[in-house]
């Protein structure tokens, strides 16, 4: 074979992921399907690399097609209902963490900055 076919080979394989479709079919929220495809690109990650993601409010908007002004709210209204749907119906699931930081005005409340996703894998 060409070097070329044999490169555009291996990128395939390193760039996309798998989906297991009878576990997709399941679902029945758009958010909880978007959800399953970034659990398997976590699940992609190498052995040695934790099966964990940070997202901003910004970058989690982004990628539900959703515009939350609060991290809280995208929380109520997307996380939880999409946790709770993988953990009844899919194979894979999630929890997540939120982080905070220090208020820059240096009084008050931390705000929520990011939220960290850590891949579950349950038995079959």
């Amino acid at each position: 074979m060409f070097k070329e076919v044999m490169e555009l080979i291996s990128e395939v394989k390193r760039r996309f992921t798998t989906i297991n479709i009878i576990n997709l079919m399941k679902l029945k929220s758009k958010h909880s399907i978007k959800m399953i495809q970034i659990l398997e690109m976590i699940n992609g990650f190498d052995e040695k690399v934790g099966k964990r993601k940070t997202y901003t409010l910004e970058q989690l908007n982004n990628l539900f097609g959703t515009n939350y002004k609060r991290l809280k709210t995208f929380e109520n209204e997307v996380l939880k209902k999409v946790q709770k749907e993988l953990d009844d119906k899919s194979l894979i699931s999630f929890i997540y963490q939120v982080n905070y930081k220090k208020n820059p005005k240096g009084i008050g409340r931390p705000y929520a900055n990011s939220i960290t996703i850590d891949l579950i894998k349950k038995q079959p």
